[in-house]
């Protein structure tokens, strides 16, 4: 689905081979760990190229 459509719980792939997952919490917010071992935290939605947008 396209990124306008989404709502707080989906899923946001990034990159093209789809290599790092975030959770979208609304307002133009994603949570998520930008590297192995680093602690969670809340990023804009388009700080990666975003591959797809899932609801699970």
């Amino acid at each position: 689905m396209p990124l306008s459509q989404a709502q707080p719980g989906d899923l946001v792939a990034y990159r093209d081979d789809a290599s790092h997952i975030g959770m979208y919490v609304g307002n133009g917010q994603v949570v998520h760990a930008p590297y192995p071992g680093a602690a969670v935290r809340y990023d804009p939605v388009g700080m990666m190229p975003v591959s797809s947008v899932t609801r699970v």
